[in-house]
């Protein structure tokens, strides 16, 4: 007979899953209901944690993890009984989604609890998946996309798109990878295969020309310059450096036998507009004009002391016809969404745990790494809060669950900062 425990490792593989590869769902044939699988699992792994007699609470995450779920159940709950403008289950599928971010940290904080699957190795599987990922964006679409599709005169979708590596939000779709990039570079041994992974993920994430995705993994590879050995910087840049040559070398050669010519120089064409517009208040950016007109457009609606003070609820719920949903930006979505309560309790949520373990991994005299690595994952959390909702998607939300709770499994087990093969 198949155990509990054994059943819980298959709803772990399904979140993994859909976390790695939702972004994959818009060109392929797999159908999205099936999404709601990994829903449908989190939520059960959840019930079974809970009728445990003890269970780990994050605690460290402090008040403003508690305080934010409960503004976000409350008023998201408020909207499911009041709307009208939207159906129900809209709602409630929104407000599910949101306590996921919530649950998924204490399931995953509990994992060895029940399932035989501990976190170091979900996060081994992750890195493996995440770089299959880049594989299926590559095959998937990019190739299509930009190589075919030119040739036999015939689109896979709309030109907006073109020359990225994936048909979804390409900073979602990065996620993964930047993660994985900066657990290796964090906790894994030094060899040839963990070289290659950077590898390949670094080249994933450059590929995919997001904006959000690139700026990330710079900062975090200048504060790893700073922060890391600069034995182990040298050793790794030693071991990097060929490869990156050897990929770069080649790419005149891939431009003059496969004729993508138009293909490479629309990719530094994308590179150009994207820094520029870093530094003229982004006015070629299109995607941000568009989320700041719809923001404008929203705030409009905030109009009285109560509706800033506690915001238009999830949707809108309490204003007809105000459509709050993709606002791409969760400061910007708080603040109309939680109004300014809402704000003030996610910037010191996310900004006091940034803070906290940059102190710490300064001057604590253990688990340096650990400290380290919760810097980087909530400096790259804010800065993908600024370009999307990431509350929200399972991408991030499951990512950021699985990265923090490692943490934890070295805290409390007794393998602390240990190398980690992978």
């Amino acid at each position: 007979m198949i155990s509990i425990k054994k059943i819980n490792n298959f709803l772990i593989y399904i979140i993994l899953f859909f976390t790695i590869f939702g972004s994959a769902y818009n060109y392929t044939y797999f159908p999205q209901f099936l999404s709601y699988l990994k829903d449908f699992s989190i939520f059960v792994l959840f019930f079974q944690v809970l009728i445990k007699k003890k269970f780990l609470f994050p605690k460290d995450l402090g008040w403003s993890f508690v305080a934010l779920f409960i503004i976000i159940a409350f008023f998201s709950w408020t909207g499911f009984m009041n709307c009208t403008e939207y159906s129900k289950i809209d709602v409630f599928i929104v407000l599910m989604k949101y306590l996921e971010f919530f649950i998924s940290i204490i399931v995953f904080c509990n994992i060895n609890m029940i399932s035989t699957i501990d976190n170091k190795k979900i996060v081994k599987i992750y890195i493996i998946m995440s770089i299959v990922l880049i594989f299926v964006h590559l095959f998937g679409y990019f190739i299509p996309n930009n190589i075919v599709s030119p040739k036999i005169m015939t689109h896979f979708t709309h030109g907006y798109y073109n020359n990225r590596i994936s048909i979804g939000q390409p900073a979602i779709s990065v996620f993964p990878m930047i993660m994985s990039i900066i657990y290796l570079m964090v906790y894994s041994e030094k060899n040839i295969k963990k070289v290659l992974f950077i590898v390949f993920l670094t080249i994933g994430v450059v590929i995919s020309v997001a904006t959000t995705g690139i700026i990330s993994l710079l900062i975090c590879f200048v504060c790893l310059f700073f922060f890391l050995k600069k034995k182990e910087i040298f050793t790794f840049i030693k071991h990097i450096l060929p490869i990156c040559l050897l990929f770069f070398l080649c790419i005149p050669f891939l431009i003059s036998k496969i004729s993508i010519n138009n293909l490479y120089e629309t990719q530094i064409k994308m590179f150009t507009i994207k820094i520029e517009a870093l530094f003229n208040d982004r006015i070629n950016d299109y995607s941000m004009i568009a989320r700041d007109i719809k923001y404008s457009k929203t705030i409009e609606s905030v109009d009285n002391v109560i509706d800033n003070i506690f915001g238009l609820g999830v949707y809108g719920y309490n204003r007809n016809g105000i459509d709050i949903g993709n606002m791409e930006n969760t400061f910007r979505l708080f603040r109309v969404s939680y109004g300014i309560i809402g704000v003030i309790i996610f910037s010191f949520f996310i900004f006091s745990n940034l803070i906290k373990n940059f102190y710490k991994y300064l001057f604590a005299k253990n688990k340096k790494l650990d400290y380290l690595f919760l810097f980087l994952l909530f400096l790259v959390y804010i800065l993908h809060s600024w370009t999307l909702d990431i509350i929200y998607p399972a991408t991030i939300v499951f990512s950021f669950s699985i990265f923090y709770s490692v943490t934890k499994n070295n805290e409390n087990g007794s393998e602390k900062n240990e190398n980690i093969n992978c």
